[in-house]
C-alpha cells in the first residue's frame, strides 16, 4: 500500500477506475488532486435555541447556506459543513484521504475535524467538516481550491465496500449532516 503520485492518479482516471467529475488535469498534484469548495454549507440553525450540550441519540438542527459572490465568513471558533465542487467515486479496493491545504491550514482554517477517509466505493461529493482555529475572520469563497485528496488501495478488494450505504449520502452537491444519531445502535 503506497499513496499515488501523479502518474498513478491519471492512470486510475484513464482507465476509469478513479472517477472525479469535473476533472482537470491541472490539479493533479505531485501525489494529490486538489478539490475546489462548492456554493453550499450547513451550519448550526442560529434561531434554534441549544442545550448546553448535544445529544448524539437526536437530529441536530442544522440551516443551510449558499455561499454568494462576495464570499462567506466563517467567524473565529465557528464550525460549519460545506462541499466541494468535485465527485469522487472510488473502487472497491481504493481508499481516499483528504487534507487541508497548507496555505489555508496556515491562515488556521481547517477542512476536516476528524472524518478525512473516504471508504472504498464511496460515490459522491464531500462533505468538509471546516473550523476557524485563527484569531480573525477568513472569507472563503466558491471555486477556491480548499483542499485535496490522496489516493491508495487496499490490499484486497473489500468485501462490502461504501456502495450507497446511506442512500442519500453525496448523490447532491450540499454538506451531509451528521448521522450519529442514526448509528449509535440504541
Amino acid at each position: 500500500m503506497s499513496i499515488w503520485s501523479d502518474r498513478d492518479i491519471e492512470n486510475e482516471i484513464t482507465c476509469k477506475r478513479l472517477i472525479i467529475e469535473p476533472f482537470h488535469r491541472e490539479q493533479v498534484q505531485p501525489a494529490s488532486y486538489d478539490v475546489r469548495l462548492g456554493d453550499q454549507v450547513l451550519i448550526f440553525d442560529p434561531f434554534f435555541v441549544t442545550p448546553l450540550e448535544t445529544d448524539t441519540r437526536k437530529p441536530v438542527r442544522m440551516q443551510t447556506g449558499e455561499i454568494s459572490q462576495f464570499g462567506w465568513v466563517i467567524e473565529p471558533q465557528e464550525f460549519l459543513l460545506a462541499v466541494t465542487q468535485e465527485k469522487i467515486t472510488l473502487n472497491a479496493a481504493t481508499v481516499g484521504r483528504i487534507e487541508g491545504k497548507s496555505s489555508l491550514g496556515r491562515l488556521g482554517l481547517s477542512v476536516h475535524v476528524t472524518a478525512g477517509f473516504i471508504d472504498p466505493g464511496f460515490s459522491g461529493y464531500l462533505t468538509l467538516e471546516m473550523f476557524n482555529a485563527s484569531p480573525r475572520p477568513i472569507r472563503l469563497y466558491a471555486g477556491m481550491f480548499i483542499a485535496q485528496i490522496s489516493f491508495e488501495n487496499t490490499r484486497s478488494i473489500c468485501n462490502k465496500p461504501y456502495n450507497g450505504r446511506y442512500k442519500d449520502a453525496g448523490d447532491k452537491c450540499e454538506p451531509t449532516a451528521s448521522r450519529v444519531n442514526q448509528r449509535t445502535g440504541l
